[in-house]
């Protein structure tokens, strides 16, 4: 070993011992700072909670880890324990900056220049600038991270605050480390080269001025700009707060506009509904009018009738003549009896007149008629019920509606009629209309009609244009003051409600009303309690006291809903203007409508349970103030006891008396979506609102760190600062104080009025709007100036010294680099590799005598490379070969081999096409069996054959002459057969597979370039045609041998199953199942032959 070799390797051991003892000295170092950064953000996790700040902390104790291990684990290599350090570095930067916002810039410049630092201390030769790229690459990479939108980033006023002076430090400290530890090996570095001794002179030249200048302007402008952008950061605040407080103001106003528009709105639709009301129940009396006037001149015409008069005078007569007993007995509920056979006058008279009017009730639709007698006898009735044959003055029904009007028609002058109103009469309530029947001045009697009440209740039952909830109905005023209906109800009273029902408990003023012949219509609480609009109006008919009213449910009237399954239009009216809820009420208080329907949906404001919540208290401002008014926010017990505050307007008349209040519940929501708006705020502003009681009346961002639910009105969260104080007095302002927690805070604020002060109303008046920012954050771009600042000094010292190296480099390697190049080229040329060529653009004798270089390795480059091609080219084919015997020697199945021969010898040998022809039984025709490609299979599946004495066939020439034949142009081939599934084919070569001296088949292969083929490749093909013959020879022996074995083991296997039966039939249809099984046959048959004249002789 020589005394240089000793040396180099001395200097070597050494080296390695330095980088050994730095790789330790970054590790420890690295761990001391990772403990160090642990405790700060540890304890900042503690404090603030964040699940951020809690992810980077355990990133740090693993990199704590990471650097101890590269630390003590002094047996590993040193480049690994150096790169341990690096890469825990690069993992853990970009992993803070997805967590924390606003530190990537900076932590890439770090990241870069400390790994930087760290390479150039730890690793050696390539690995160190392996170590620079790393660095660099990564440190973008962290700063570019910071540009990713993750709204899930922390923001840490204190950490943007120190970060850039704490960044400066350790780049300032970074740098000093790596040039005192460097400065022996950065001297000799220097004086090894002229090169390396100017990139030092313009490296110091370039950045020297560069940093000097950078210093001086960015302290200068920093000094400017801070002043300018603490103002700007107050006036943005300002901006922001005044935006607020005009939005709020708007929303108040908005919402004033809102109430007086609705309740326009309402008040419109409901003197539409009570016109609508109005008009139906006018066009009701009028139907029950006519209808009344039909059958009073009705009664009174058939009542003058001379057959009526003449026949109502010989019922009478006969009647007397028979007497009432004699007739009942033979007429009582015979309805369709024309004459009974006693050969009476009275049955004479009977058959006339019962012909007429029997037929006159059926057209007319009356559910009876009766003839009376002025003694009261019933002498005559259609039906025949109970109360034919009877006396009304003495009889069963003396106290009867029917002899009621009996007994007024006895007074009734001629051509008049009379009325019985409703009462029970046989079971049933019924109505009657009559007339006297005079001939002349003589009172004959009198003709009643049963009325059908069921066409009176026809008529008031027609709903049309009333809604689900709006029907017309009639009342009566019996004579003993009581109120009951003349029509049945449907909508109300759960069937209850119909004719002669009596609801005087139930009526209301209205009704007595109409029943004293006034006609109106009014919103007013119904009969069973419900709020209603309606009409009504005295029926006007005499005999009877009747009244027409119509109505229909205030709740559908003021808010119809138009589509079925469609929200009604209050409702679509809340979730449009976003109110929580919308009421109507009641003049006296109680609420009709509500969309949400609390508990106090149907209850009294004014009296009821409710009656002390603000909205109570708000109706009845409304009520004596007949004018728009606000509730502020208090706790409602309704709505689950959330805060709530209310609008409320009256709907007057003509005369100003009010008919109905509209009330709306505000939506906390919009609310909080006005003041959560965050736009110029950062992550520790917020904007708010108190109200006089410096109670909140919005709800803060910041619920989790206060660890509440809300803050609206919660008097532990009470805002007592120097903003609230003043804002309740009225005043606007902005200052800097210490907010909850000693947290000094930028604020701004004014007043909102909510209506003018009045003594009776001297509280809530004035909301407050507070806009307020953490200071730390409101300087924040302050902080962030020196940062860019010193980013700018960083990245120009960067830019212009990496220029100036780049520079004095490219300088200095225009004097060394053609010399140093023609060195390497020619000692690696005497190491054996010719591609070298030496690059010069030089014309001097550096330059020549590169060129004569180049041309001396170029003539040896092409002897070497011809004699390499030819032996990498023949060796490539054999390796094919192998490999295509290898791949095919393992596989049994013959068409499985020869696909997977054609398959991989086209594509190993880069051919065109290849198939393969065997030679079949009869040894006269090759059959295509394989072939490449979908072409192959094509006619592979046609079952393409080539005669083997055929003259223009490649393919049979081949088979007869048992050797390789090539044509490298078929186009001039006469024996080639052209196929028009390979056009392209241009050469071809087939060669015989022969094994044992037996022609097996041709394989042929074809390729789309002219002269492709040569006798090297012929020899190479019938190699591996050979090892294809073998192989094919041992599939068949195979196929052979098993099916061989097959057969034994099926007849084994039948004989078997014959052997265990027992009888003759059953070894038969052993037999023929299991042969017909094993040959697949659908029908199998035996049949037995016996020999007559051998079983005589056994039997002899």
């Amino acid at each position: 070993m020589t005394q240089s070799t000793l040396t180099k390797i001395k200097i070597a051991k050494s080296t390695e011992d330095h980088l050994k003892t730095n790789t330790t000295r970054v590790a420890a170092s690295m761990f001391i700072a990772a403990l160090a950064v642990l405790f700060f953000y540890g304890y900042l996790a503690v404090q603030n909670g964040a699940w951020q700040l809690y992810v980077l902390a355990g990133l740090l104790v693993l990199y704590a880890v990471d650097a101890a291990l590269s630390a003590r684990m002094t047996h590993l290599p040193t480049d690994t324990r150096a790169w341990m350090v690096i890469l825990g570095l690069t993992f853990i930067l970009p992993a803070a900056t997805l967590l924390l916002e606003g530190v990537g810039v900076f932590f890439g410049l770090f990241l870069a220049v400390l790994v930087a630092a760290m390479a150039s201390q730890t690793l050696k030769g390539s690995q160190t600038k392996l170590g620079y790229g790393v660095g660099i690459g990564f440190g973008i990479l962290t700063a570019g991270l910071e540009l990713l939108p993750l709204n899930y980033r922390l923001y840490l006023p204190l950490t943007q605050t120190l970060l850039p002076t704490f960044t400066i430090l350790v780049l300032l400290l970074i740098v000093f480390f790596t040039i005192t530890r460097s400065w022996e090996r950065l001297l000799v570095y220097i004086q090894s080269s002229i090169r390396n001794r100017l990139v030092a002179i313009t490296t110091g030249a370039s950045l020297i001025p560069v940093l000097l200048i950078s210093l001086i302007i960015g302290w200068a402008t920093f000094a400017q700009v801070r002043s300018a952008l603490t103002q700007d950061a107050f006036e943005k605040l300002s901006a922001v707060q005044t935006i607020k407080a005009n939005q709020i103001a708007i929303y108040l106003a908005d919402r004033q506009g809102d109430m007086v528009a609705l309740s326009e709105t309402l008040g419109s639709v409901l003197n539409e509904s009570q016109a609508k009301m109005s008009a139906i129940n006018t066009l009701r009396r009028d139907q029950i009018v006519r209808l009344f006037e039909t059958w009073d001149a009705d009664v009174r015409d058939v009542a003058s009738d001379p057959g009526v008069i003449e026949g109502t005078n010989a019922l009478e007569l006969g009647f007397q003549e028979v007497s009432a007993s004699q007739v009942r007995s033979l007429y009582l509920g015979k309805e369709f009896l024309q004459a009974a056979d006693d050969g009476s006058s009275y049955s004479s008279a009977h058959e006339e007149q019962h012909g007429f009017f029997s037929g006159y009730i059926a057209i007319h639709g009356y559910k009876d008629a009766f003839l009376v007698d002025p003694s009261g006898n019933v002498v005559y009735s259609v039906l025949k019920s109970n109360v034919y044959g009877t006396n009304l003055w003495t009889g069963d029904y003396k106290d009867s509606n029917l002899a009621l009007l009996y007994q007024n028609l006895l007074q009734t002058p001629a051509g008049k009629s009379s009325i019985a109103d409703a009462a029970i009469f046989e079971g049933s309530y019924a109505m009657f209309i009559g007339t006297p029947i005079y001939n002349g001045t003589a009172l004959e009697g009198m003709l009643i009609y049963q009325l059908p009440i069921e066409e009176i209740d026809s008529i008031m039952s027609e709903r049309t244009g009333q809604g689900a909830t709006g029907d017309s109905f009639l009342i009566a005023m019996e004579k003993d003051g009581r109120v009951t209906y003349r029509s049945n109800r449907t909508i109300v009273g759960n069937g209850e409600f119909v004719v002669g029902y009596d609801l005087t408990a139930l009526a209301p003023q209205f009704m007595y009303d109409a029943l004293n012949g006034i006609t109106g219509g009014q919103l007013v609480i119904g009969s069973v309690g419900d709020v209603v609009i309606n009409a009504y109006s005295p029926l006007g008919i005499e005999g009877i006291n009747w009244a027409v009213i119509s109505r229909v449910a205030a709740s559908e009237a003021l808010s119809p809903t138009h589509l079925a399954g469609e929200k009604d239009f209050l409702a679509g009216y809340q979730e449009t203007y976003g109110y929580y809820d919308i009421f109507l009420i009641e003049p006296d208080g109680l609420i009709f409508y509500s969309v949400a329907k609390e508990s106090d949906y149907r209850t009294n404001i004014l009296t009821g349970e409710y009656k002390d919540t603000n909205l109570g208290r708000l109706v009845a401002e409304v009520k004596a103030s007949k004018a728009f008014e606000f509730a502020d926010f208090e706790f409602y017990a309704p709505s689950g006891g959330k805060p709530a505050a209310f609008f409320a307007i009256p709907v007057t008349n003509e005369n100003n008396d009010i008919v109905m209040i509209i009330a709306t519940q505000t939506s906390l929501e919009q609310l909080n979506a006005i003041m959560s708006e965050r736009t110029g705020l950062g992550e520790t502003g917020e904007t708010f609102i108190i109200g006089q009681d410096k109670l909140r009346r919005t709800e803060t961002r910041f619920l989790t760190e206060l660890g509440t639910d809300s803050t609206i009105l919660n008097e532990d969260f009470i805002v007592d600062t120097e903003a609230s104080r003043s804002v309740i007095e009225g005043e606007s302002g902005q200052a800097t104080f210490n907010d909850v927690g000693n947290i000094p805070v930028m604020a701004s604020w004014s007043p909102v009025k909510l209506s003018e002060t009045e003594e009776s109303n001297p509280e809530f008046e004035i909301w407050g709007v507070i806009a307020k920012m953490d200071v730390a954050e409101a300087l924040a771009p302050v902080n962030q100036l020196a940062s860019t600042l010193g980013l700018v000094v960083g990245l120009a010292v960067l830019g212009i010294g990496s220029l100036a190296v780049l520079l004095g480099a490219r300088f200095a390697t225009n004097f060394a680099n053609p010399i140093i190049n023609l060195t390497n080229t020619a000692a690696q040329v005497a190491e054996g590799n010719m591609d070298l060529v030496v690059k010069t653009d030089s014309v001097d004798e550096i330059g020549t005598l590169s060129n004569a270089f180049n041309t001396m390795t170029s003539q040896l480059r092409e002897l070497i490379g011809g004699l390499e091609g030819r032996v990498a080219a023949r060796t490539k084919e054999l390796a094919t070969v192998a490999e295509v015997g290898t791949a095919t020697a393992t596989i049994l199945e013959t068409d499985k081999l020869l696909q997977a021969v054609v398959e991989l010898s086209k594509e190993r040998f880069g051919l065109y096409h290849s198939h393969i022809y065997l030679l079949d039984e009869t040894g006269e025709k090759l059959v295509l069996t394989s072939g490449a490609g979908e072409p192959g299979r094509i006619m592979a599946a046609e079952k393409r054959f080539i005669p083997i004495n055929r003259e223009q066939s490649l393919v049979a020439r081949a088979a007869r002459e048992r050797k390789g034949v090539i044509v490298n142009d078929v186009t001039q081939a006469p024996d080639f057969l052209p196929n028009p599934l390979l056009p392209h084919t241009r050469s071809e070569l087939a060669v015989p597979m022969i094994v044992a001296g037996k022609l097996i088949g041709v394989f042929d292969v074809q390729s789309d370039q002219v002269g492709r083929f040569t006798e090297s490749d012929v020899n190479i093909q019938t190699t591996l045609a050979a090892q294809v013959a073998t192989s094919i020879q041992n599939v068949r022996v195979f196929e052979q041998a098993k099916a061989q074995a097959d057969l034994e083991t099926l007849v084994n296997t039948i004989g078997q199953k014959i052997q265990r039966t027992t009888t003759v039939e059953d070894t038969l249809q052993t037999a023929i199942r299991e042969v017909g099984l094993a040959l697949g046959a659908a029908r199998v048959s035996a049949s037995l032959q016996v020999n007559r004249e051998k079983n005589k002789a056994s039997e002899n």
